[in-house]
């Protein structure tokens, strides 16, 4: 009781402490604003990525970009697709401090690295450690486009698009929502991440098919129509372009 009664006074202390008296934690509000890295790295998105390919983000431990962890910030500031996830650990496709696609950087050859560049359609890389930064620069037809200090970008001279089999267009995509036009193909196979209870609308039967080993399946479209949206339950849902926020 003794020490449960003192956490809830030195809490309280630190709350309701007036502007300026002495603290242990960050004084209010603790919610900071963009640092310059961020800018950075928003302003390179917006003017030169499009939405035509993916982004390889390089986390790390909160530590690197701005003390925090900025991907999904990024992603949905800027309309892009990052693959892997918004921490360390999430997902086979992610990168984090000298590790990605599940192993070691300096451990992959460049023939090995391009083609998981392009399972996943990724366009720019965005590295913070020096296997990262050195694996990119070995790469055929990828140069550095901007350095920041403590990260690089590279970029690719081209890739190979959203589709893995078959022909079609990604026309638009936002938060559960692939809008797939001029598909042709059976089946069609996309560059995209399978999960239960994924859906075309208005038809077309989809189901996981395994492409890189040791990754989540990607999605194969069985008898799907020349236009059509992929998403996460029934109906047709919103348009991208009928929401506040397309992310």
């Amino acid at each position: 009781m003794a020490v449960t009664a003192f956490m809830v006074r030195e809490s309280a202390r630190e709350i309701f402490a007036p502007t300026g008296a002495a603290r242990y934690a960050v004084a209010p509000p603790e919610v900071k604003g963009e640092g310059q890295l961020t800018q950075d790295i928003l302003r390179f998105l917006r003017q030169q990525t499009t939405p035509d390919a993916r982004v390889f983000f390089e986390l790390s431990r909160a530590r690197i970009h701005d003390d925090t962890h900025l991907a999904a910030w990024l992603a949905i500031s800027v309309s892009r697709q990052f693959i892997g996830g918004p921490y360390p650990y999430f997902d086979f496709a992610s990168a984090w401090d000298d590790e990605s696609f599940g192993g070691r950087n300096e451990s992959r050859t460049p023939q090995q690295w391009l083609a998981l560049l392009d399972d996943y359609n990724v366009q720019w890389m965005l590295c913070h450690t020096a296997s990262c930064r050195r694996s990119m620069s070995q790469l055929p037809g990828v140069r550095q486009m901007a350095d920041w200090g403590a990260v690089v970008a590279f970029g690719r001279d081209q890739t190979p698009g959203f589709v893995h089999q078959g022909n079609a267009k990604v026309l638009a995509s936002c938060v559960n929502r692939v809008v797939v036009g001029a598909a042709s193909g059976n089946p069609l196979i996309l560059r995209y991440s399978w999960v239960p209870g994924l859906t075309a609308y208005p038809s077309g039967r989809v189901e996981p098919v395994q492409v890189v080993p040791g990754a989540r399946p990607f999605v194969a479209v069985y008898d799907a129509p020349a236009d059509f949206v992929l998403r996460l339950g029934e109906g047709p849902g919103k348009a991208c372009d009928q929401r506040q926020s397309v992310w």
